[in-house]
């Protein structure tokens, strides 16, 4: 177990959204705190305010007197750092493996799924701050009612995003849980859905006996996990017979975005909750938020005003510009069930054309869900394929964005499908033609953000000529 008398700790890459806030915490808690990272960011600069001593560039020099190094799924094996870790036979710990660590003496709530736990999570966590329990949150997206990825409270709850992706979610052991949904992704880690499915099972098994998991009703595979948990399943959904059943949805995306709905629980109890944030998806993920926040005392009147006062996550349907009836959306979807759910909202509280603009996200996830992706973009008016941002991952032959635009195209063969490889591409593209009615949705996990800035940047310079 780490101490602050046991000397410092080192992160490699500690500007990163998953790393620099457990740096923070540590450096709260009196540690000793360095790191490293590939270039200088408003993260890293914060972090040396607070005590950090931070190496722009990565080099085994920079482990100088750190006694335990932590590291993420991202840092590649030949990274000089760890190497020199290893060689001075250092502690190294997976920034999963010490965020376990830190949960010792706190009542964890770890919110996993496929989907929805990034702002599942920002939920739970604003709620709870809202309701003065002071808590500790850790994030993996940027929570606007908590200013950020992470709050470092004095109370006793911890709300953390529990990822899936590389199994390191089973580094928490002992917590509450939410589970939102489990489908086939990250098969590049677990190669086979059988085996995700495992994870999530052992993930479940491992909760807490005193504490509690609350799962999506409208998941077969999650009620299959439920039946796992060792303390209290709670449920929640649209499914007849859920503990929190979500009801009579509506929502909106211009003027004041936001979503209204009724929430049946209890013994016919009913409440209706109006949320910042569009989307019958979020109504679920609020359901979630709102079921938990029970569980460990919170009023449904002061979980009602926590879930008001959220504003949303960066990346989720985050609403770059909007003048002259035109709308530029940035989102982070990046599978199949994502881009539904986007478009879902884009199409029902859109009046005009929806343009959709995605950029698939690793060569395997596209090459394994290929057939998903395909039958995704039902109800965009106009589909635009970017070549694939590559991350991590080495080019799979034959797998490409192209490809997969011609893949979209045979399954819309009504629709206008094309392939724009590069980002400069399709700003240039848009940026002439984009009109009143039009709402463009940029979607994906890689740098495809910058397509939706750029062209807001244009759509706004255009309008102020």
């Amino acid at each position: 177990m780490l101490e602050p008398s046991g000397g410092p700790v080192h992160f490699i890459g500690i500007g990163g959204a998953g790393m620099s806030p457990l740096a923070e915490l540590l450096l709260a808690r009196g540690f000793g705190v360095s790191g490293s990272d590939v270039r200088a960011s408003a993260i890293t600069q914060r972090l040396v305010e607070h005590g950090a001593r931070v190496r722009i560039g990565h080099a085994a020099e920079a482990l100088d007197g750190a006694t335990t190094v932590i590291c993420s799924t991202a840092i590649r094996p030949d990274n000089p750092e760890l190497l020199a870790a290893r060689a001075r036979g250092l502690r190294v710990l997976h920034r999963s493996e010490l965020l376990g660590e830190l949960l010792a003496g706190r009542h964890p709530i770890a919110v996993a799924g496929t989907h929805g736990k990034s702002t599942t999570s920002g939920m739970i966590a604003t709620v709870l701050t809202e309701a003065g329990l002071d808590p500790t949150a850790i994030v993996g997206a940027e929570v606007r009612s908590l200013g950020g990825h992470h709050r470092i409270g004095a109370g006793q709850h911890f709300v953390l995003e529990a990822c899936e992706s590389d199994g390191s979610f089973l580094n928490y052991p002992g917590c509450s849980q939410v589970v939102t949904s489990l489908e086939p992704d990250h098969l590049d880690q677990h190669h086979t859905f059988d085996n995700l499915r495992e994870a999530f099972r052992r993930f479940v098994a491992q909760g807490r006996p005193d504490g509690f998991l609350v799962y999506c009703a409208d998941s077969a595979e999650v009620r299959e996990l439920a039946r796992l948990a060792p303390g209290k399943a709670v449920s929640y959904g649209k499914q007849a017979g859920a503990d929190f059943r979500v009801e009579h949805v509506e929502y909106g995306i211009r003027g004041t975005p936001g979503t209204a709905f009724d929430l049946r629980f209890g013994d016919g109890d009913g409440r209706r909750l109006v949320l910042r944030v569009p989307g019958e998806h979020n109504a679920l993920n609020a359901a979630a938020a709102f079921a938990a926040a029970l569980q460990v005392g919170v009023t449904p009147e002061a979980a009602i005003r926590g879930l008001s006062t959220f504003r949303g996550i960066g990346r989720r349907f985050e609403v770059l510009f909007e003048d002259d009836g035109r709308l530029v959306v940035d989102d982070y979807a990046h599978h199949p069930t994502e881009i539904r759910a986007a478009l879902d909202t884009a199409s029902v509280a859109w009046p005009g054309r929806v343009i959709a603009v995605f950029q698939p996200h690793l060569f395997s996830r596209t090459q394994l869900l290929m057939e998903g992706f395909a039958h995704a973009f039902h109800g965009a008016h106009e589909v635009i394929i970017a070549e694939i941002y590559p991350a991590r991952e080495d080019p799979i032959p034959g797998v490409t964005g192209e490809r997969l635009a011609d893949a979209v195209r045979a399954a819309e063969p009504e629709g206008n499908v094309r392939f724009l490889p590069t980002k400069e591409a399709i700003v240039e593209d848009l940026g002439s033609r984009v009109t009143a009615g039009d709402m463009v949705l940029v979607m994906g996990a890689g740098d495809i953000r910058e397509v939706g800035e750029t062209l807001a940047a244009e759509l706004r310079q255009r309008g102020s000529a």
